[in-house]
């Protein structure tokens, strides 16, 4: 987890700074519940969305709901 972290607060050229992070992991995957809130805590910490999902399709429509977001005029 400690390595992890590091590599995500690493910066990222700004052309390629994600918007979000979603993953996916079905219910019945052992520790998911265990691990979600330690992505949750990575990613909060460099202030990106995170979400974990039990299917693709919830991820898809998450992911594409924050880019829409993210290009929205202010």
């Amino acid at each position: 987890i400690r390595r992890y972290t590091e590599l995500m607060q690493t910066a990222k050229p700004p052309a390629f700074t994600p918007v979000a992070t979603a993953f996916v992991m079905a219910p019945e995957v052992e520790g998911r519940t265990i691990m979600n809130p330690h992505f949750a805590r990575i990613y909060n910490s460099i202030g990106r969305p995170f979400k974990m999902f039990g299917t693709m399709a919830e991820a898809q429509s998450w992911a594409l709901s924050m880019i829409e977001a993210s290009r929205a005029p202010w």
